[in-house]
């Protein structure tokens, strides 16, 4: 499995609770405006992954690394590892929750 260091951006949460992706990640991922869904999984760590589910993406121009990491996402969220949020409210006062706020 393969992991990028970043660096630490700080994004805010808009009234109706979105997070946006700064510009760059747009472009660097190929994300464009009304891609359809994504999965959000919140770790017991608190490390929060975003992806695309699996029947959203042209899967012929993804990595055999990063189908192995979709599958691992499912399997993870399937043994109850991993909290889905509805909504981006929802997410919200997850987060805020367990930060304590």
């Amino acid at each position: 499995m393969r992991s990028v260091q970043r660096d630490l951006v700080k994004v805010r949460a808009g009234k109706s609770g979105e997070v946006s992706l700064p510009n760059e990640l747009h472009k660097e991922l190929g994300i464009k405006q009304g891609d359809a869904s994504f999965y959000i999984v919140v770790r017991d760590d608190g490390v929060i992954e975003l992806g695309p589910e699996a029947d959203e993406v042209n899967t012929s121009t993804r990595s055999k690394e990063w189908h192995e990491r979709q599958r691992q996402a499912q399997r993870e969220l399937a043994a109850g590892r991993g909290t889905v949020h509805e909504d981006g409210e929802a997410l919200i006062a997850h987060l805020k929750s367990v930060a304590g706020g």
